[in-house]
């Protein structure tokens, strides 16, 4: 078990909690954190005149997330992998310096990450395979200019590689990567581009 905790300037908390166990062929781990801070800085605004020191409103971060780690060996050869990590960002967005009104622009920023492996490992060869897929949510907002916008991002990555011994000392390595990507956003209306 594990725990952390930092406090720093302009108002800035970081905290994590963790926990690993492991057995002679399983180890799995798990780690939570918080993060924010109000970035309330001081700052001398050259933007108006005359210029006067101010402090920096409207631009804190909230962060918080989960990893978790997986890895089973159930034969000498054999070595299993499965992660997940979540990752959701909260971020004001100030409005720059030259303008006075009160800003209320917000980015929040969410993440899904799966990633599933599988490496054998054989006297003439060792074969790695990894499958990941990525959901990516962003989503801006600002009241004071009517912004509702809405993106979601999904992404499948399933990479194969095989490395041949070939003679000793020499070895061969061979490959294929198949990536999917898709886009989906308000501003493609009811298109949804897939690469």
């Amino acid at each position: 078990l594990n725990a952390l905790v930092t406090v720093g300037s302009f108002d800035s908390y970081y905290q994590s909690l963790g926990a690993s166990w492991s057995t002679k062929k399983f180890i799995t781990s798990t780690k939570v954190f918080l993060n924010n801070a109000q970035n309330d800085f001081v700052f001398l605004n050259k933007n108006i005149f005359p210029a006067k020191r101010e402090t920096r409103d409207h631009s804190a971060l909230y962060q918080k997330g989960i990893l978790q780690q997986n890895y089973w060996q159930p034969t000498a050869q054999h070595l299993l992998t499965l992660k997940f990590w979540y990752h959701d960002n909260t971020y004001e967005v100030p409005n720059p310096s030259s303008v006075s009104r009160q800003a209320e622009a917000i980015e929040q920023n969410t993440f899904y990450r799966t990633l599933a492996g599988w490496h054998f490992n054989h006297r003439l060869f060792e074969l790695n395979y990894q499958g990941a897929f990525i959901k990516h949510d962003l989503d801006y907002t600002d009241p004071s200019a009517n912004i509702d916008s809405k993106s979601t991002f999904n992404t499948m990555i399933n990479n194969m590689e095989v490395n041949f011994l070939v003679l000793k000392g020499v070895s061969m390595t061979s490959g294929i990567n198949h990536t999917w990507e898709q886009g989906m956003a308000d501003a493609f209306g009811t298109c949804t581009p897939n690469r």
